[in-house]
């Protein structure tokens, strides 16, 4: 009788331990799957961040792309305008 009782009580703590370890491996998961959920929400505002830093860089290079053009549409008015003033400045001095 005394057998019984211990090979149930063993059976028992056994049964015990495997679900503690069920229950522990299920928490573990569910603890990873949070982790996973928050790095894939950090990723996508970290993707989301980087798309509108790259906008915003692509329109910084479309602005300062724009004022050298002008700029430098300026500079050959001025060159132009200058050169002539020196012509008529030279046929006026001969």
């Amino acid at each position: 009788m005394t057998q019984i009782w211990i090979a149930l009580c063993i059976y028992l703590l056994l049964a015990f331990i495997e679900f503690q370890s069920k229950l522990q491996k299920s928490t573990q998961h569910e603890a990873l799957q949070y982790r996973l959920n928050d790095r894939d929400q950090e990723n996508s505002r970290l993707n989301s961040q980087l798309d509108q830093a790259q906008r915003n860089l692509d329109h910084y290079r479309d602005t300062v792309q724009k004022q050298r053009d002008q700029e430098r549409a300026d500079f050959e008015r001025q060159l132009m305008s200058l050169e002539q003033t020196l012509k008529q400045e030279q046929q006026e001095n001969q």
